[in-house]
């Protein structure tokens, strides 16, 4: 029980790490084109001007932060790797949503991140583990 716990609390705090970690660094690459106030107040107004290129990066961001912070959950949990990795999936979905329901948020781009950043990522992050885990004992 231990072990699974801290499986679920480093791959979550790894995949937090990594998707804030993508998303500094990719803004810098491509930053807002846009010259606006993104108060709290206006973001939901801002963010609806924004190329629709731009909703890539954080959508990116939390698929990667999904994947690492599942991967390293289902392959250090085992044999429960399976339930780490949708404990940590089931975490960063529930962060996206209590974001998306703070802020208004394009529904679109909301949909998108749920839709494509988060179960998907989960899934393939569990074959990518449990093929590790075969490749290591084989």
């Amino acid at each position: 029980m231990r072990r699974l716990a801290l499986s679920i609390l480093f791959g979550w705090l790894l995949g937090m790490v990594v998707n804030a970690l993508l998303f500094s660094v990719l803004n810098e690459w491509y930053p807002l084109p846009i010259d606006e106030d993104l108060s709290i107040e206006r973001l939901g107004e801002a963010l609806r001007r924004i190329p629709w290129p731009y909703a890539l990066i954080p959508i990116g961001a939390h698929a990667a932060g999904t994947f690492s912070g599942c991967w390293l959950a289902a392959l250090r949990a085992s044999p429960n790797g399976q339930l780490a990795a949708w404990v940590v999936c089931a975490l960063f979905m529930v962060s996206s949503i209590s974001v998306a329901w703070l802020f208004p948020l394009p529904a679109t781009f909301v949909l998108a991140d749920i839709l494509l950043a988060y179960a998907p990522m989960a899934w393939l992050a569990i074959v990518f583990a449990q093929n590790v885990h075969k490749s290591r004992h084989a």
